[in-house]
């Protein structure tokens, strides 16, 4: 996944944030993406002893203990991978959304 990184003493133009925006986008690789959040859960895993799907469940749940509640990381690259509902269904025969 292409990162773009900045601090206070080199902060782009908007038109030269555009640009370097748009040139990682197009240099991005869905399956890298994918392979890097793997990746981030997996490191969760081992360092907390379960599995992102039992985390998940806990996290929703409110049954975490404190330390673990405040993962936002984990809940955001494990929710990275959840289906997201499209709105093009239509195209397959189901119902748009309104």
């Amino acid at each position: 996944m292409a990162r773009l990184t900045f601090t206070k003493d080199n902060l782009p133009t908007p038109e030269e944030f555009e640009r370097m925006l748009k040139e990682a986008m197009e240099q991005s690789s869905p399956v890298d993406e994918l392979l890097e959040v793997a990746e981030e859960l997996r490191e969760y895993e081992q360092k907390h002893g379960m599995t992102s799907v039992e985390f998940y469940e806990q996290f929703r749940q409110g049954t975490l203990d404190d330390e673990l509640q405040h993962c936002i990381g984990w809940v955001a690259a494990f929710e990275s991978l959840l289906p997201q509902p499209h709105s093009h269904r239509g195209a397959c025969g189901g119902r748009r959304a309104a």
